[in-house]
């Protein structure tokens, strides 16, 4: 489906057929979000020393991080981010 990170994603459905309907956010709306590549899932980390946006290796939420500190993801509670891209 061309995807390669979650904030391409406006809204997935599985439908009654079993296949999976994409639509995605335009490239202008397109947000950070975590990347489906594996090599990218290799650097988790719950600490963070810079601005910028990280995702919950877990479930994908993205937020941004702006201060050095550990952070518990607030939709799953695991403490395991990687840096989120935006491609």
């Amino acid at each position: 489906m061309n995807v390669s990170q979650l904030g391409q994603v406006k809204n997935a459905y599985i439908e009654p057929s079993g296949k999976i309907s994409v639509f995605f956010y335009s490239d202008e709306e397109m947000k950070f979000g975590l990347s489906i590549l594996p090599a990218s899932r290799t650097q988790k980390t719950g600490k963070f020393p810079v601005s910028a946006y990280h995702s919950c290796s877990h479930c994908g939420y993205t937020e941004l991080i702006n201060l050095p500190k550990v952070i518990i993801c607030l939709k799953c509670g695991q403490n395991k981010f990687v840096e989120s891209v935006k491609i």
